[in-house]
């Protein structure tokens, strides 16, 4: 069993070619959370792997709020986690298992992957992100032959303590995360896929154009890299930027 998150559609890309490759199924941890599912049996699994991308160097809140709810019965035979980045992961790794509480992992594995928070890290050309794609198809195939080897391995490693991470991160996400930026263009076709999409369901539909109705979010950005119009922007700084469409389709109508 692969359980994720993604974002803009990295995360579940891979989820779905791990599970392919360890004829496992992969599911998002929305539609977990959506149908109230929050015990998971292992007895018989061969892999159980937990899938996110890295969010101001700490667990996306929405798979953290998750996890404090889930039961996790029993183990697989190899149980990892795998941290997606763009920049780097810090000591990413006591999030994960103080949020899992006593299930202990096997292995902790990382994989680079186009940094989408776009109004810090604007993406490069597509000639740039296409090679860098190209890269990941092949660490893709390292990070699979790893996992069936069941290798104990931990490749989240920082000299940052864990307290120190902490309070860095809390600052990064008060930050981040705020939701007032957020402004909509007349390039809008009032399509809704960005509130009908949003995992924090921070977005709301007045008049026709998406207004953000809580002070904060995980900042996935899902809203401005799907935008079928590119009608959203965050302030001033994703102007005329480069939207992220190159992975799966994550989005409901």
């Amino acid at each position: 069993m692969i359980i994720y998150f993604s974002g803009t559609g990295s995360t579940k890309y891979i989820a779905e070619k791990l599970a392919t490759a360890l004829d496992e199924e992969a599911i998002s941890i929305e539609s977990l959370n959506e149908e109230n599912i929050f015990e998971i049996e292992l007895a018989n699994k061969e892999y159980f792997g937990i899938l996110m991308p890295v969010y101001a160097y700490r667990l996306p809140k929405y798979v953290k709020n998750y996890l404090s709810k889930l039961i996790i019965k029993n183990r697989a035979s190899y149980n990892f986690a795998l941290f997606t980045y763009g920049g780097t992961t810090l000591n990413i790794k006591p999030f994960l298992d103080d949020a899992l509480k006593d299930f202990k992992l096997d292995a902790y594995y990382k994989l680079i992957m186009p940094d989408t928070y776009t109004p810090m890290y604007p993406l490069k050309d597509n000639i740039a992100l296409k090679k860098l794609e190209e890269n990941v198809e092949n660490d893709i195939k390292i990070l699979i032959d790893k996992i069936k080897s069941k290798e104990d391995i931990n490749q989240i490693k920082s000299k940052m303590p864990y307290a120190i991470n902490k309070i860095f991160s809390n600052i990064c996400y008060a930050t981040i995360s705020r939701t007032r930026p957020f402004k909509v263009s007349d390039n809008c076709i009032s399509c809704s896929i960005c509130a009908n999409n949003c995992p924090d369901h921070a977005i709301k539909m007045e008049d026709g154009k998406p207004q953000w109705i809580i002070k904060s979010c995980d900042m996935c950005l899902r809203c401005f890299h799907h935008c079928p119009t590119n009608a959203i922007d965050y302030g001033f700084m994703t102007k005329d930027k480069i939207r992220y469409k190159h992975y799966y389709n994550l989005l409901k109508k």
